[in-house]
């Protein structure tokens, strides 16, 4: 299940809306939909939050129900999650880390302490039931600090790859730790 999926379906399970606003990632779309319906958090595309601190009308909508921004796909400057929370008035910004083969994120700064500034150069804590652990090449666990693959392994994490018995031999090791292919 992608993180798109569960986007749509978990709010719906816990009495939340859904809001799409453009098709298009129109900035003036979504920071009228923000004003509008009140939006408390929020998981866009780095591209959309710089066009909406470049819009001129910015100013014009009220962004500050958003208590939460999560984004992911890149690391993000910490100058920049400062800005969305000056500047857009946004109650937390921070950075997710997943990938498809996980299922859901696997990390997220909403867990770490708002008063703690490693969550600008962080991607969080691990998700309730996901376990990380940072390997090198031969597979042996590495300490905090040092850099290798990061492998994940929880009740989200997919089983395999449909018909490809190969492919999940190479992805996901035979006690259940599937190898991401990222390096932290």
């Amino acid at each position: 299940m992608s993180s798109g999926l569960l986007g749509c379906l978990l709010p719906s399970m816990n009495l939340c809306k859904v809001i799409i606003p453009a098709l298009n990632r129109d900035p003036e779309a979504t920071m009228r939909a923000i004003h509008e319906e009140k939006c408390t958090c929020m998981f866009p595309g780095s591209a959309l939050l710089h066009s909406i601190l470049a819009h001129p009308d910015r100013y014009k909508y009220d962004l500050s129900s958003l208590q939460y921004v999560g984004l992911g796909a890149t690391p993000i400057q910490p100058d920049f999650l400062r800005m969305l929370e000056t500047e857009l008035r946004i109650g937390r910004a921070g950075q997710e880390y997943g990938l498809t083969e996980s299922g859901n994120f696997l990390t997220s700064t909403l867990y770490v302490d708002h008063n703690d500034d490693r969550r600008y150069t962080s991607i969080g804590r691990c998700l309730p039931h996901i376990e990380l652990k940072i390997v090198s090449n031969d597979g042996t666990t590495l300490q905090i600090g040092c850099e290798g693959e990061i492998w994940a392994r929880g009740y989200s994490i997919m089983r395999g790859y449909d018909n490809d018995p190969e492919q999940t031999a190479e992805a996901i090791t035979n006690s259940g730790w599937l190898r991401t292919g990222d390096i932290a």
